[in-house]
């Protein structure tokens, strides 16, 4: 299952990397009529007589809900069918929504996840450590796919293993080699996990930049999930299932990753030029003297802040994106007045209490009493991306 399940996730990390070339992209791709999911043509292929029986496809076309342009077209197999709900946040280039699901008449089904979903953990001066690394961000994944997409399923006790990416994979061998050369890497894991009537297998390509982040905010783990999989289907089917699915041909449209990315480019322009008119005002005399050498350092300094505001920071803002990893994962956030940070907990609930210390506690029972727990508890309200405007 690795090779045919990388195959399909190699794909989605191609993506990722199509913004860096230059040129117009597919040149022959096809252009989709206005809704959002249109069957653009239906065909067999021929076969010699008394061999094998024709394969009937449909070419079916992904759109982008904000940006009104199409994301990739796929080549389905008879019997395959796909769900989606794909939306860019025009604020940040991340998502306001994302769905996208391969599925057939059994019920079996391929889900994928969005691309990008970050991950970073660092520890203070005295010894504590805050954010999530890549096993505990997984772990919440699995957590969230249990509960949302597919109840009752249960993911291998000893957690996801790691696959070695050898010279099968050909393409993302020769990727990885390439991060390794620029100071990240790329590794993959996979997880298996079974249901009352389904098994299957997840799938995750990780970039992992640790290595540049060392001495920077004291960070012991950062990177990012850049494309993963959720293959399910009857046990005696899923292999099956899986390999119909990695027959699915697919094209991309280069353009729509690029406007996304330059929403994002733009966002992080507006918030370097913030932080260096900070740094100006609050150093004006120490950089009078210094000028030369403080360029270098604020451009530096800027990215590498607006970086951690963003994921870490105590003033990091709670956007969409970061309220949907919290619906993916099953996590509700808050800005915690002790810590002086945001913090995340465990779980969705109606009614949330603090003890002004740094605990919490959530209740769906709107009779519950908070003086009935040990301390001075308050009610508090979880962020939400509305209450950061």
């Amino acid at each position: 299952m690795t090779i045919r399940i990388c195959a399909i996730l190699l794909f989605f990390l191609s993506m990722q990397l199509i913004a860096c070339t230059s040129g117009d992209g597919h040149a022959d791709y096809y252009s989709p009529s206005e809704s959002d999911i249109n069957v653009l043509s239906s065909d067999s292929t021929p076969s010699a007589p008394a061999k094998k029986k024709s394969t009937k496809t449909k070419k079916i076309s992904i759109r982008d809900k904000t940006l009104k342009m199409p994301i990739v077209s796929m080549r389905l197999p008879e019997g395959l069918d796909v769900h989606h709900n794909i939306a860019t946040d025009l604020s940040n280039g991340f998502y306001t929504s994302y769905d996208l699901t391969i599925v057939n008449r059994a019920g079996h089904k391929a889900t994928f996840l969005p691309d990008g979903i970050e991950f970073a953990r660092a520890h203070d001066g005295f010894g504590g450590y805050y954010g999530e690394d890549l096993l505990s961000t997984l772990r919440h994944i699995a957590h969230s796919y249990s509960t949302y997409n597919s109840p009752g399923v249960r993911f291998e006790a000893n957690g996801p293993k790691k696959v070695a990416i050898t010279s099968e994979h050909q393409e993302l061998y020769q990727m990885a080699s390439q991060y390794r050369a620029q100071g990240s890497s790329i590794e993959m894991y996979e997880w298996a996990f079974t249901g009352p009537k389904s098994a299957g297998k997840a799938a995750f390509v990780i970039v992992d930049n640790t290595s540049q982040y060392r001495g920077v905010g004291n960070f012991t783990s950062v990177g990012a999930i850049m494309s993963g999989l959720f293959v399910e289907a009857a046990p005696s089917q899923v292999d099956q299932f899986e390999a119909l699915v990695s027959t699915i041909d697919m094209e991309y449209n280069p353009q729509w990753l690029q406007a996304r990315q330059q929403i994002k480019a733009n966002v992080m322009e507006q918030m370097n030029a913030g932080h260096q008119q900070r740094m100006a005002a609050n150093n004006a005399s120490f950089r009078a003297s210094q000028e030369a050498h403080k360029q270098t350092q604020a451009a530096y300094q800027a990215s590498n802040d607006a970086w951690y505001d963003r994921n870490l920071g105590a003033g990091s803002q709670y956007n969409s994106s970061a309220a949907f990893n919290d619906a993916i994962t099953g996590h509700t956030s808050f800005n915690d007045p002790y810590s002086g940070h945001q913090i995340k907990q465990e779980g969705h609930y109606n009614y949330w209490y603090t003890d002004g210390q740094g605990e919490y506690y959530g209740t769906d029972d709107a009779s519950f009493d908070p003086s009935s727990l040990q301390g001075n508890w308050q009610n508090v309200q979880p962020l939400s991306p509305s209450s950061q405007y």
